[in-house]
């Protein structure tokens, strides 16, 4: 009984994992598709893609971090959690020490 009710609790765990997981982009870019791109796109500035995003990291670390300019308004915050991912995207990246 007890290792029917393990197996079960570690295939809900992997499920909801891959159902939050479900999207194949890095954790970073999802961010900046749902955090920036949605008003980048309407004022027809750039939209960040896997193939840009590390060329925009400096500035975004500026304009998020420094100068706390990013994301504009109340409608799209981020999170504490995404604030860490970026950060720590950052990091590895070495930027602002670049």
């Amino acid at each position: 009984m007890k290792a029917l009710i393990f197996i079960s609790i570690v295939g809900n765990l992997y499920w909801f994992s891959q159902v939050e997981n479900s999207s194949n982009n890095p954790p970073v870019l999802t961010i900046l598709e749902e955090k920036c791109n949605v008003c980048h796109q309407k004022k027809k500035s750039v939209v960040f893609t896997e193939g840009n995003m590390e060329t925009w990291a400096a500035k975004i670390h500026k304009q998020v971090f420094v100068k706390n300019r990013m994301p504009k308004g109340k409608k799209f915050p981020l999170t504490i959690e995404e604030y860490d991912i970026l950060e720590s995207w950052l990091a590895d990246l070495n930027i602002p020490e670049k």
